[in-house]
């Protein structure tokens, strides 16, 4: 009993210290993700774009998919621990904070839904600012700026996804395979119970 309270106790008093950190990174990961968002929608607007601005573009979408990589691994993973302790708390325990556990963990997976929302947007956007490229290689009068241009529209779709460093995409399949393992765990906590 004791070990529950210093448990309950503790996770009270780390969690909202912890999810100070984690909306503090998240703002700063969504102001690279939009200011990326704006070049590429600047870019799409311009009806001639020249090739060391999808150069530029290309270089920039690489280093913010590569700085997103490690905190894409941490804010996942942390949420989905947050959210089975969530679970764990609200099935088990007796008192009214235990319960309103279950409001942290919707609260929790709302927030990455918006997460995967906004790279979704980035995924669409860096995929067109691709196809720009591509169709302006077709307008370019020599073969080499037509193969230059076609090289940048590559490099742009290699790009990818953002992963979890290699240890999974961040997309929409990602988001419901982690809700699926917390209710499949809170399904089992009501049948234990």
């Amino acid at each position: 009993m004791i070990s529950y309270i210093l448990l309950v106790g503790s996770v009270g008093i780390l969690v909202p210290i912890a999810f100070a950190d984690y909306v503090v990174s998240m703002a700063g990961c969504y102001s690279w993700i939009s200011d990326l968002k704006t070049r590429l929608i600047s870019a799409l607007s311009k009806p001639k774009v020249e090739l060391e601005e999808f150069r530029s573009i290309e270089k920039d979408a690489s280093l913010v998919y590569s700085s997103l990589e490690p905190f894409s691994f941490m804010i996942f993973s942390m949420n989905q621990m947050f959210c089975i302790i969530s679970v764990y708390l609200s099935v088990r325990g007796g008192s009214l904070y235990s319960k309103t556990c279950l409001i942290h963990f919707t609260a929790l997976y709302a927030v990455l839904n918006s997460v995967v929302n906004v790279i979704d947007d980035l995924y669409t956007l860096n995929d067109d600012i691709a196809r720009k490229a591509e169709e302006d290689s077709l307008r370019q009068s020599s073969l080499r700026e037509m193969l230059s241009f076609r090289q940048a529209g590559t490099n742009l779709r290699n790009l990818g996804l953002i992963t979890g460093m290699g240890y999974f995409t961040i997309e929409r399949n990602t988001l419901t395979a982690m809700l699926s393992i917390t209710l499949t765990y809170l399904i089992v906590l009501l049948q234990t119970f």
